[in-house]
């Protein structure tokens, strides 16, 4: 999937209210509140017609490869449009993108209540990660940020520990690491800590996009953990 293309109008998190529908919808009427799936895909290929059309050969996504939300109006297709209950309010809406996202990868990496958390990246997917942990009750978590006003929010968000390197993560941990790992930050630099801080079999999930190739990691740092994948 490429990246954004430009010119562009931005947006791709919202909630709103359906003004006008199509002949055959049937799973919203004029007037409900909703939020909307981002993700523009093909129907075509093998992962949409498996229905994972989240990593559609032609993926496309509003606000990012075609002009997004942040207009008066923005037609959207049935499939991507989900009511909000009634005690939601707009801004809860727009945030249900982000924090499925969080979800997600709390979900395949396999986090319990056993576990240990380091999360690598303080801005919105990364707290929304630290929320969604908190929810399943991880046991502790660690969040890594160089931007001292994100981790003061992770703070108040209940990170047991906010810190800015791995070294201090290993400090933390009397040099064990955490069970669990998760790289939302972008910085190619935290591609290689990732592998340091997580313990033995532990499970590390790569959540950010980059700008340039990925760093060069030792083997045996992937070796000793359980299970590394993409998100």
């Amino acid at each position: 999937m490429a990246f954004m293309s430009y010119p562009r109008i931005l947006g791709h998190e919202f909630s709103g209210v359906v003004e006008d529908i199509g002949d055959n919808v049937t799973k919203v009427k004029t007037g409900d509140r909703v939020c909307v799936e981002p993700l523009v895909a093909c129907g075509k290929c093998e992962p949409c017609l498996r229905e994972e059309y989240n990593v559609c050969k032609d993926m496309k996504v509003l606000g990012v490869h075609i002009d997004g939300a942040f207009r008066e109006k923005i037609v959207v297709k049935e499939r991507g449009v989900h009511p909000l209950p009634e005690n939601m309010s707009f801004e809860g809406g727009y945030l249900i993108e982000p924090f499925c996202v969080a979800l997600e990868a709390v979900r395949r990496t396999k986090l319990s209540m056993e576990d240990t958390l380091t999360i690598f990246g303080a801005g919105t997917i990364g707290i929304c990660i630290l929320k969604a942990s908190l929810a399943i009750g991880v046991r502790k978590m660690i969040i890594v940020d160089i931007n001292k006003n994100r981790l003061s929010i992770a703070k108040r968000m209940e990170a047991d520990d906010t810190v800015t390197s791995y070294q201090e993560i290993m400090d933390i941990t009397n040099g064990r690491g955490t069970d669990g790992v998760i790289e939302a930050s972008g910085a190619g630099k935290a591609v290689e800590d990732i592998f340091k801080v997580a313990s033995y079999r532990g499970r590390v999930g790569i959540l950010a996009f980059y700008r340039t190739s990925l760093v060069n990691i030792p083997p045996t740092e992937i070796v000793n953990v359980f299970y590394p994948q993409r998100l």
